[in-house]
C-alpha cells in the first residue's frame, strides 16, 4: 500500500526581516528535530523531489527557486513544523509567532503557512482574511480549522468536534487533475493518510464553493466526516486546508513492497538502479530508508512544492530593484575603511535596532566602527547605520 500523509524537514536558509514578530535567525538545521524514523526518509525525498523537478518540470523548478524569504511567511506552531519541511526542500521563508501575526506586515507576502494549532487570535484571523481576499494563498493544517478558518472564513468548512485517534486511513484522490496534486501520488495501489492523535476531522458547509481534493471512506466510517484535503477561493486568493500535519513523524509499512529499499521507489519515479540519484541515496547514508517511508515523505513534499509553485506562477517574479543612485560622496573620512555590501540588507539605527533603510547588493560603503559582530557604515548619500559584520566585504 502507498502511504501519503503530511510531511518533512532541513536545509538552513538565512534571512533578514524587519517586520514586528518576524525572526531573522532560523533554528540551525539540526535543532528542534525530535528523533523519529522519518528523518532520513525526508532527506531522501528532498533529493528525489529536486532531481525530478529539474528533469521533468524545469520551469516549475525555477519557479520554486524564485521563492524569496519575503514571499513566504510561516506562522510557528507547537505541534507541527512546516519550517522543517521547507529547510529540507531548500525554500527560503520568514517566520513569526502566532501572537505577533496581527501586527506583522503581510505586504509583499504571497503564501502564509500556519502550523497547528494556529492560535493567532481574532485580529490575526482577520488579518489572514484580508491577506487571502487581496490575492494571497493560505495553507493551514488540523486545529487551524477551529482557530483560523472558522473565524476568518465562516460557513466554508467546520471542525466536527469528534477528534481522531493516532491512526492511518485509506484515501481517495477526488481531483487527480488538480495542479496541487501533480506528481503527488504514484502507482495504482491504495494510498494511506497518517492522522495525528487528536486530529480534527472537517465537514464541508458550502459544497458549491469548497473543492474536496482528497477524501477517505475509512475516515468517514470511523470519525463521521471524510474530507482530508480541501481548497476554496476567497476574494482574489485561495485557502488550502488538510487534516493532520505538514511534518510526517511516522509511516506504516503494511506489505512487502513497502519494506523494500528506497531505491525501488526511486525507480518508480524514473531513477533506475545505478543512476547518479540512486547512488546518492546510498552514499549519503540513506540506503536504510524503506520504500514505503520514502513514498510517504516524497508525496507530502511534492504537494507542498506544488502549492508554492502555483502561488509563484500566479504572481510572476518581480524585476530586480534598480540600484540605489550613487551621488558624489562627501569628503573622505581618513579614519574609516571602505567595504561592499554582499547582499541586499536593512540598515539599522543601532545593533539590532529599528530599520532605517534597505540597501542594494553591491553598494560601496564606508565602515566607521566595528563592535561585537556589527559594523557602523555610511552610504555615499550620507546615510549612517549599522549592519551585521558578515554582510560587508572588502
Amino acid at each position: 500500500m502507498r502511504s501519503f500523509a503530511t510531511a518533512l524537514g532541513l536545509v538552513l536558509v538565512l534571512l533578514t526581516a524587519s517586520s514586528p514578530g518576524i525572526t531573522d535567525e532560523p533554528l540551525p538545521a539540526t535543532q528542534g528535530h525530535a528523533p523519529d524514523e522519518m528523518r532520513d526518509a525526508n532527506r531522501a525525498a528532498a533529493l528525489l523531489l529536486a532531481e525530478r523537478l529539474k528533469r521533468d518540470r524545469p520551469g516549475d523548478y525555477e519557479l520554486l527557486r524564485c521563492v524569496r524569504p519575503r514571499d513566504l511567511l510561516v506562522v510557528r506552531g507547537a505541534y507541527d513544523h512546516v519550517e522543517w519541511v521547507l529547510r529540507q526542500v531548500g525554500v527560503s521563508f520568514t517566520e513569526c509567532r502566532p501572537s505577533a501575526l496581527a501586527t506583522t506586515s503581510l505586504r509583499g507576502v504571497e503564501v502564509v503557512l500556519v502550523n497547528c494549532p494556529g492560535k493567532v487570535g481574532r485580529r490575526g484571523a482577520l488579518a489572514l482574511r484580508r491577506f487571502v481576499r487581496g490575492g494571497g494563498l493560505l495553507f493551514t493544517t488540523d486545529w487551524a480549522v477551529l482557530h483560523v478558518i472558522e473565524p476568518a472564513f465562516p460557513n466554508t468548512i467546520r471542525y466536527t468536534r469528534n477528534p481522531t485517534r493516532d491512526d492511518v486511513v485509506s484515501i481517495r484522490v477526488v481531483k487527480p487533475e488538480h495542479l496541487f496534486l501533480k506528481h503527488v501520488l504514484t502507482g495504482n495501489d491504495p494510498h494511506l493518510w497518517w492522522l495525528e492523535s487528536q486530529s480534527y476531522p472537517i465537514r464541508v458547509i458550502d459544497r458549491r464553493r469548497v473543492e474536496v481534493l482528497i477524501d477517505s471512506w475509512e475516515m468517514r466510517r470511523k470519525y463521521g466526516a471524510g474530507p482530508i484535503a480541501v481548497t476554496f477561493r476567497a476574494g482574489r486568493g485561495r485557502v488550502v486546508h488538510i487534516v493532520s500535519h505538514f511534518y510526517l513523524q511516522r509511516s506504516e509499512l503494511r506489505n512487502r513492497r513497502d519494506r523494500l529499499p528506497a531505491g525501488t521507489f526511486a525507480a518508480e519515479v524514473g531513477f533506475a538502479p545505478g543512476s547518479p540519484v540512486a547512488k546518492r541515496l546510498e552514499t549519503d547514508g540513506l540506503g536504510r530508508v524503506r520504500a514505503g517511508e520514502l513514498r510517504s515523505a516524497y508525496s507530502a513534499q511534492q504537494f507542498l512544492a506544488n502549492l508554492l509553485i502555483e502561488a509563484k506562477r500566479a504572481r510572476p517574479p518581480r524585476p530586480a530593484p534598480r540600484p540605489e543612485p550613487r551621488p558624489a560622496e562627501p569628503s573622505p573620512d581618513p579614519t574609516s575603511e571602505r567595504g561592499t555590501l554582499l547582499a541586499e540588507a536593512t540598515l539599522l539605527a543601532g545593533p539590532g535596532g529599528r530599520p532605517v533603510k534597505t540597501l542594494s547588493a553591491g553598494l560601496r560603503l564606508r565602515v566607521l566602527e566595528r563592535r561585537d559582530g556589527w559594523v557602523q557604515v555610511r552610504t555615499a548619500a550620507g546615510t549612517t547605520g549599522w549592519l551585521r559584520a558578515n554582510a560587508v566585504g572588502e
